[in-house]
């Protein structure tokens, strides 16, 4: 699985790379396009600095030829001056004669000067009107031409924005179709595998699960017997604490120096031999039989079997005719309720007191004993 998912990420790699090369084809056409613009527009600024300078050269011909005229009209007048002097000089008389022909003549002279400084202004004026017009169709020209140069570059940039648009489109949604494709293949073959781990996975689990249950169902077993092992242990260890303290109990509390018989763990059968059972401690006094019940853990039920025991003792030992019944539960820790259970039913409860084995409810049990006799 692991090597299909490479073989398709290196696909991805190389339809992305192809993505990137027709962006890049896109953007070099783009840089075209804008390169013909600002060409075209280079252009119209040269050709406006062209007719630009056209138009001052034109204009500083006609300056020239305005200033070469009026030095000619200035180099006239100051002929006619001159020569005015001279003949003013040579008489005044014919110079008061011709004084007012010279001041006619004069006058007119100034006025073909002025018509022709007039005529040469209108003249430098048209002409310098049909440069500025002939400049400002040209300019509306090259206007014109510009529009329609960046019209024209627009539209080849929009029609070329919109086939690329379009091809990227196309090629997107074939490489978006085959993307799909794979990652559904993908997900199937992801899907296929999982499930395939999981049913291995409950194999494993199921194959655990019976080894732990054959395995701790050993330990079980185990682990009872040896609490069955060590409850008898303590049991026993219980009993060998209880036992060396009964004759100390009898002659404290019950005025029993002696025994007639003491047997501990003593294994008796019925008179009539129909059962067998074992018995912790049994003692016997000239006037009181004793008999103890040992638990390392007392529960009610406990309580309960040694009220049965008592209720076949006869049955095992006939000679308790002639005695008093003295029956004791030992145990080295004795619950509350326990202790009430024992004593409601006249029974000794034997447990831990100040570092020794002692009744713990003598006076409750006596008691009662006294009111029932």
């Amino acid at each position: 699985m692991s090597v299909n998912l490479k073989e398709k990420v290196d696909d991805l790699d190389i339809r992305t790379g192809s993505l990137e090369s027709v962006l890049g084809q896109f953007i070099s056409s783009m840089n075209l396009v804008m390169s013909d613009m600002h060409r075209d527009t280079e252009n119209f600024r040269r050709e406006s600095l062209a007719g630009d300078e056209r138009l001052r050269r034109e204009s500083l011909a006609g300056d020239e030829r305005l200033g070469k005229k009026l030095e000619e009209i200035s180099a006239k007048m100051k002929e006619d001056t001159e020569n005015f002097r001279k003949e003013s000089l040579a008489g005044d008389e014919r110079l008061r004669r011709e004084s007012l022909a010279g001041d006619e003549r004069l006058r007119k002279k100034m006025e073909e000067i002025s018509e022709k400084m007039e005529e040469d202004t209108e003249n430098f004026r048209k002409e310098s009107l049909a440069g500025d017009e002939r400049l400002r169709r040209e300019s509306l020209a090259g206007d014109e031409r510009l529009r329609k140069k960046m019209e024209e570059n627009t539209e080849n940039f929009r029609k070329e924005s919109m086939a690329l648009d379009e091809r990227l489109g196309k090629r997107i949604e074939e490489i978006s179709a085959e993307m799909k494709e794979d990652t559904e293949n993908f997900k199937k073959e992801v899907s296929a595998k999982i499930e395939e781990v999981s049913a291995k996975i409950e194999e494993v689990s199921a194959k655990m699960e019976k080894k732990m249950e054959k395995e701790t169902g050993a330990l079980k077993k185990k682990l009872g017997q040896e609490t069955e092992k060590l409850s008898k242990k303590m049991g026993t260890l219980v009993e060998d604490m209880v036992a060396p303290n009964i004759p100390g109990i009898a002659g404290s509390y019950f005025d029993d120096p002696e025994f007639e018989f003491f047997a501990v763990r003593a294994r008796k059968r019925k008179t009539d031999r129909s059962a067998q059972r074992e018995f912790d401690v049994i003692a016997v006094s000239e006037r009181n039989f004793y008999i103890s019940e040992t638990k390392s853990k007392p529960r009610p039920e406990d309580v309960r079997d040694f009220l049965d025991a008592l209720g076949e003792l006869e049955d095992y030992f006939p000679e308790i005719r002639d005695r008093r019944v003295i029956p004791i539960f030992s145990t080295l820790y004795l619950p509350e309720n326990i202790h009430r259970h024992l004593t409601r039913n006249r029974i000794y409860a034997m447990g831990l007191k100040e570092g020794t084995m002692d009744l713990l409810n003598f006076e409750e049990v006596e008691s009662q004993t006294s009111g029932r006799t």
